[in-house]
């Protein structure tokens, strides 16, 4: 039996841990403890494994809310082997999924933000002759980016780090947080410059514009599946690589593109017609949305 850190289920880092315990042992019981150690942001686990050649197919996960089981194979089946808590209908909802999937991101472009190496020096935060803005991580909310608050000389030998120009003065892109609890895409048509606190996705998808990628990526649905599926802090390139798209027409393509556009001019944050299409194409019926709706804000009751 062992104490540990909550992100020893889901974090990268610990993927070859988990990889042990799931294939060389008989892990049998993992549970969850209100409240943390002194000085400690995160939860502890404590985990009970055995050294049995013979090994049971599930793993019991105990919190203050009850029991809850989940496949060893399903866990092994995925490429960091996470273990997140799956009652019966978050697997029907990631079987669900997962058998609409027919693309996935792993085949788009991506890159870093600047890295200037001394922020203080060289960014300003008055336009100025011969400066041009850059965004940060701060200025991303869905869909569209706030007012820019930072100015810079943009020389690509000044800086640690910078992504192909192409890339930066592409005519659209999607830019999202990388350290974020939510995801969060922007999307981009003014070939601005971006901060490290900013990554930055070309997408290629089929039959899918910028536009409708971003809704996908902002929906309830898929805030829902990255945290099932990864439950990382962070918004990682490999996660979101893998996360799955359904395959829709040309027709329905220009209607969630249009969806988007509407809510990018309107005063109101009214996305309703978007999470509904995305909600309607992989397939959910209204129990399902009521309760990726729960887990999302907060209330699974």
């Amino acid at each position: 039996a062992f104490s540990l850190p909550e992100s020893v289920l889901n974090v990268k880092t610990h993927m070859d841990i988990r990889g042990f315990l799931l294939s060389k042992t008989d892990l049998r019981e993992i549970r969850l403890h209100p409240g943390s150690f002194s000085g400690v942001m995160t939860q502890y686990i404590s985990l009970e494994t055995r050294k049995n050649s013979t090994r049971t197919k599930k793993i019991t996960f105990i919190t203050d809310t009850g029991k809850t089981y989940q496949d060893k194979k399903d866990i092994l089946a995925t490429t960091t082997y996470v273990i997140n808590q799956k009652n019966n209908i978050d697997q029907e909802i990631l079987n669900l999924v997962k058998s609409r999937k027919r693309y996935d991101l792993s085949d788009s472009i991506w890159a870093l933000g600047i890295v200037t190496g001394d922020n203080k020096k060289k960014l300003f935060s008055t336009p100025q002759e011969g400066l041009e803005p850059i965004y940060t991580g701060k200025e991303i909310s869905p869909y569209k980016l706030k007012e820019c608050r930072n100015y810079i000389h943009y020389n690509r030998s000044d800086f640690q780090q910078v992504a192909k120009d192409e890339i930066y003065r592409a005519k659209k892109k999607l830019v999202y947080k990388f350290i974020s609890k939510k995801l969060v895409f922007s999307i981009d048509d003014s070939a601005s410059l971006f901060l490290n606190s900013a990554n930055i996705l070309i997408p290629t998808i089929p039959h899918m514009s910028i536009n409708s990628v971003a809704a996908f990526l902002n929906s309830e649905l898929y805030q829902y599946l990255y945290e099932k599926m990864f439950g990382e802090i962070k918004i990682l390139k490999g996660n979101l690589a893998s996360l799955p798209f359904v395959d829709i027409t040309e027709e329905e393509n220009q209607t969630l593109s249009n969806y988007v556009e509407e809510f990018i001019d309107s005063k109101i944050d009214d996305d309703s017609k978007i999470q509904q299409f995305v909600y309607d194409v992989f397939g959910l019926n209204n129990e399902q949305i009521k309760y990726v709706k729960g887990v999302v804000y907060g209330n699974t009751n």
